[in-house]
């Protein structure tokens, strides 16, 4: 277990002099992971076929049992971020569907690191290229979980 101090500040002026107000919380981060739902091959469907529809593409499940591979291993792991660089690999590199793996991958691992409490503090440069590199194969799992860890960031309660 590790523990996690968020420390928000505030600033206040009053007549030119500034007064600054500080929040701690902790927590620790097993509490993050006993938040985590288990992850199932529905859920990704889903959240690919929101992606279609909404930004278009074709849509369809190409390899159900890729999913369902992913499915058996994250839900297994115990660690956020690795379950995060899982999904992102898993989905982005193996191309489960005809199209919006990489825009899957990522809103799926979104959602997951958001469920224990964590967002990703990357620009949509940094993304897009992280995502890229992870469909040319030229990233490992652990890679992109050391990525992860390097831009998350924690929240004092799950995001959904």
């Amino acid at each position: 277990m590790k523990l996690i101090v968020n420390v928000d500040q505030y600033q206040i002026k009053v007549k030119n002099k500034s007064y600054y107000s500080y929040t701690i919380r902790f927590g620790l981060e097993q509490d993050r992971v006993d938040l985590m739902e288990e992850l199932n091959v529905e859920r990704i469907i889903e959240i690919h076929d929101d992606i279609i529809k909404e930004y278009g593409g074709t849509g369809g499940l190409l390899i159900q049992g890729t999913l369902e591979l992913l499915i058996y291993k994250v839900n297994r792991e115990k660690d956020v971020f690795k379950r995060a660089a899982l999904i992102l690999h898993t989905i982005a590199a193996q191309h489960p569907f005809f199209d919006g793996n990489k825009r899957t991958a990522f809103v799926t691992a979104e959602n997951v690191l958001g469920e224990a409490g964590y967002f990703l503090d990357a620009g949509d440069d940094e993304i897009v290229e992280l995502m890229r590199k992870i469909a040319e194969y030229k990233h490992t799992v652990k890679i992109i979980e050391n990525w992860i860890r390097e831009k998350a960031m924690a929240t004092s309660a799950p995001i959904f």
